[in-house]
């Protein structure tokens, strides 16, 4: 392994390409955050005009629709849309004091991958963004271009949702927003943001109960759609089943729930979590050995997950009265119920069918409540999922309540005329293939297809991006390499699917 080395504006530059990594690290120095887009629009805005771009335009919602001029000799080439969202999932450390309002992210470089310190890297959707930027900086030749900076993606594609189509004119369409090198995406799922609650009965702490904290952290986590297949551990759920079982097995317990806290964001995998509980004295070492018992069994099974610590410890002061025994028991069983992951996978065309996952867990003296993502690659798997929810969830006694919700960007396989020209230039430059897929994560592509009609065909593609959405995120240095050779191949090939 070498040494990790920390990148500044100086030493970045000799990665290759230079003018990409001079423009990732600098979208980096802005805080970028979602919900946090007044700065970094802003920033694009002035870059794009910087570069000389025509009538660039940002919208209420902060979205940035510009044009590019042809390179000179180029100018009867059909215009591409040139697409990425310039807000990024804010996770940090447990402990760590990064303030993403205003720091910079710091990054490293080792063994060939570009890291942050414990913190998210903005690789999604930074790379998209760099890339944009440096096709103009480095004078890439390329026929008209349309670029489009899209805001608030990872809140429910917030900001395409709103975005002013007035002056989007761009025929072809590259959505620069993937996390796989060798993956042509051309369809992506839907998805239903809800949320969970269960209103809580709380009760004056009875005698001889004692009380204790379990928490997990250090688990991998990630992106609740593109690395749900992964066989990764949910935080929030880990704990209520380990817990679950631990007291199930025992003789009339007398156990109370008092706070369930955790995870991050709806579309991360929660990497941490927190279940405070009180249980009788009598019974209070049998359930630190049950839990003992059932998280070394966990070990065995995740082993990719290994490195993960928890604690069970006895503590003597709680923020709030326990749950009665009811309430907990509905709650705790109706949790358990609600399956998280990958639900089905569509072997015919090798890509997710539906999912779910359980981001955020939060505690007040009133309520738990659980914020969800369900994905699917048709509104029928999506509310067959959610109902599926919905029954557990109703069965307990809670409430399911629908937000944000948006439609799946249907595949086409067939007669894909840019997806084949993307590919065979991708076998071309690489020797090797690429493979033409459906993404279970929701791209912004399903929404502004449909609202452009101008736009007859898209793409995604990316470098190598690891563990999006978690404080492991990294991006290969030598698939950004490559990604970029195809994508400036693209620009002059596109004559070939006219």
């Amino acid at each position: 392994m070498s040494e990790k080395k920390l990148l500044d504006i100086q030493n970045i530059q000799q990665l290759k390409p230079a003018g990409f990594w001079k423009a990732f690290y600098e979208i980096n120095q802005v805080p970028r955050g979602t919900k946090n887009m007044t700065q970094i629009s802003k920033f694009l805005a002035n870059k794009l005009k910087e570069l000389g771009c025509e009538d660039v335009q940002t919208d209420n919602a902060l979205n940035i629709v510009a044009h590019a001029k042809a390179t000179d000799g180029l100018e009867h080439l059909p215009m591409i849309t040139l697409q990425a969202h310039m807000d990024m999932v804010c996770a940090k450390e447990v402990g760590s004091n990064h303030n993403f309002l205003k720091d910079p992210i710091k990054m490293f470089l080792e063994d060939g991958w570009v890291l942050a310190d414990k913190t998210t890297l903005g690789g999604d959707d930074g790379y998209g963004v760099a890339a944009i930027l440096a096709t103009l900086s480095e004078k890439v030749p390329h026929g008209p271009l349309e670029i489009i900076f899209t805001t608030d993606e990872e809140e429910g594609l917030g900001g395409v949702s709103a975005i002013d189509t007035s002056n989007i004119k761009g025929k072809y369409y590259l959505n620069l927003d993937g996390d796989v090198e060798n993956q042509c995406i051309i369809g992506s799922a839907g998805v239903f943001a809800h949320d969970i609650t269960y209103d809580l009965k709380r009760e004056n702490v009875e005698p001889n109960m004692k009380f204790f904290s379990l928490s997990v952290k250090g688990l991998v986590g990630g992106h609740s759609g593109a690395e749900i297949h992964r066989k990764r551990i949910n935080a929030i759920q880990m704990l209520v089943d380990v817990l679950f079982r631990s007291y199930i097995s025992i003789d009339n317990p007398n156990i109370r729930l008092i706070n369930l806290d955790g995870g991050e964001f709806r579309n991360s995998i929660p990497a941490f979590a927190t279940i405070v509980f009180a249980i009788d004295d009598l019974n209070s070492n049998k359930i630190k050995a049950n839990i003992n018992a059932i998280m070394d069994g966990y070990k065995k099974e995740y082993i990719d997950e290994e490195s993960f610590t928890f604690t069970i410890e006895e503590i003597k002061d709680i923020k709030f009265n326990p749950i009665s025994k009811e309430n907990t028991e509905r709650i705790l069983m109706g949790i358990n119920s609600i399956f998280n992951g990958l639900h089905v996978l569509d072997i015919r065309q090798i890509q997710m069918d539906s999912s779910t996952n359980m981001g955020v867990a939060s505690t007040t003296e009133s309520t738990i409540k659980l914020d969800m993502h369900t994905r699917g690659n048709s509104m029928n798997a999506i509310n067959r999922i959610f109902y599926k929810v919905e029954s557990a969830v109703r069965l307990s006694g809670g409430k399911n309540t629908k937000k944000d919700e948006y439609k799946p960007w249907p595949p086409k396989f067939v007669g894909n005329k840019l997806a084949d020209m993307v590919t065979s230039k991708y076998e071309e430059l690489f020797g090797k293939k690429m493979n033409i897929m459906s993404t279970p994560g929701g791209l912004e592509a399903s929404i502004l297809l449909e609202k452009c009609p101008s736009m007859v065909s898209a793409v995604n593609i990316a470098p190598d991006v690891l563990a999006i959405h978690s404080i492991n995120e990294k991006i290969n240095v030598a698939s950004v390499e490559r990604f970029w050779k195809l994508l400036c191949t693209i620009y002059t090939s596109i004559a070939e699917i006219e």
